[in-house]
């Protein structure tokens, strides 16, 4: 049934997120096209342009208008699929939607995981969407000094410097840590939808205003965080520095302690959902 859940979520889903994606990837290409001077598709369009007076004005003109073009898309892809997943959860879920859901024979739990395996999935393609974008783009742009072999082998260089088995670990944690990012985030709204479900009223607004006092409540811990790490680096500037430039095993530690964490509190989120799902359900 947990399939079933998934190609149903996938199916209604996906036209969206591929149209936004798509916007970036075209969007993308054409700025490529359009920034690499020696194409021979637009070569004759800047040597055009530069016999004209205003010829530089325009060119600005229209950098300025495809940089506006392309930020907005970005941010649309990436403000949307966050925004339209955490709608998706709350529609099927808690509204009159949700009585023909939680009447189907599954549970709560392949309710909760069926969603957020689909929402992850379309982060990272989102994700790996922009990423590409952008290094199509730098590499057309500065296309002379920006080469994206070469960003791979200094990449490949700084991991594997480590040595072949630390080299290895710290890439696991790495992915570990962006996969963890993408849950922590899908978890945070759905966690805060499934409290607001708690208020006798106003049940969006009360997710809203969780929402809200979480990540006010999270970046109190996080600078919190860096100020103590910033004392220990002030009373101790030496070892600090030596710990953490010249030590691989430390800096894996560091890394490694902070992913555990970040999914210890996804696991709280998930229970928190699932608990109130479960036993505190009240559909409006």
């Amino acid at each position: 049934m947990l399939g079933k859940l998934f190609k149903h979520e996938w199916k209604a889903t996906w036209k969206l997120m591929v149209i936004m994606n798509a916007a970036v990837l075209v969007l993308s290409a054409l700025g490529a096209v359009f920034f690499y001077r020696n194409s021979a598709v637009v070569k004759p369009l800047f040597d055009s342009l530069e016999r004209t007076k205003d010829g530089d004005t325009l060119y600005m003109l229209a950098c300025m208008g495809y940089f506006m073009l392309l930020v907005l898309s970005i941010c649309v892809l990436a403000v949307g699929c966050t925004i339209y997943f955490y709608v998706r959860f709350y529609r099927n879920l808690y509204t009159d939607q949700g009585y023909l859901m939680h009447t189907l024979p599954v549970t709560e739990h392949q309710l909760i995981i069926s969603k957020t395996f689909v929402c992850i999935i379309w982060r990272i393609i989102s994700a790996l969407v922009v990423l590409t974008g952008f290094l199509v783009l730098m590499s057309s742009v500065f296309s002379e000094d920006f080469r994206l072999m070469d960003i791979i082998k200094e990449i490949n260089k700084a991991i594997f410097d480590m040595g072949m088995i630390k080299g290895m670990i710290f890439l696991i944690i790495l992915i570990l840590g962006m996969l963890g990012k993408a849950i922590f985030t899908t978890f945070t709204g759905y966690t805060c939808i499934s409290i607001g479900q708690l208020a006798s009223k106003n049940k969006v607004l009360a997710a809203i205003g969780v929402y809200f006092g979480m990540r006010v409540v999270m970046q109190m811990i996080t600078t919190f965080g860096s100020q103590y790490l910033a004392i220990i680096g002030m009373m101790a500037p030496d070892m600090w520095f030596e710990m953490f430039e010249n030590n691989e095993n430390a800096m894996i530690v560091f890394f490694g302690i902070a992913v555990v964490v970040e999914y210890l509190i996804c696991g709280a989120m998930y229970m928190i959902t699932h608990s109130v799902m479960q036993k505190r359900l009240n559909l409006e």
